[in-house]
């Protein structure tokens, strides 16, 4: 099977979130009913399903299911490019989860969300 194309012809690019672990390093974080890792159509998909994630633990530790140490920190997750294996770490920044932008402080710009969702490149 060839190779997909990448850049503008790419049709479409999928991305998988990944959390890091001590054993295993970077892994799947979501799985399917198949035990396949999830997959997402774009980034922002890939972060509205995190960022959810992320709701549900605070949500947690304000109704004392949780504690605060048993929480995630965003430096335990990145968002993979499934077609060229490209990783990016994330960030929050005024409870927002976002990709880390080209400076490794600020959150991506949609700019660079869309590039990146064109070519399966981070910056």
């Amino acid at each position: 099977m060839a190779a997909p194309m990448l850049g503008k012809n790419s049709r479409t690019h999928e991305f998988e979130v990944l959390l890091y672990t001590y054993f295993d390093g970077w892994t799947g974080f979501a799985y399917d009913e198949y035990d396949h890792p999830v997959k997402f159509g774009s980034v922002e998909e890939a972060l509205a399903d995190l960022h959810y994630a992320f709701r549900i633990w605070d949500q947690q530790i304000l109704d004392g299911e949780r504690t605060p140490d048993q929480s995630f920190s965003p430096d335990d997750f990145a968002i993979r490019s499934v077609v060229t294996g490209d990783l990016c770490p994330i960030a929050v920044s005024k409870n927002v989860v976002g990709l880390r932008g080209k400076d490794g402080k600020s959150l991506a710009s949609q700019s660079e969300l869309k590039k990146i969702n064109a070519t399966g490149r981070f910056p």
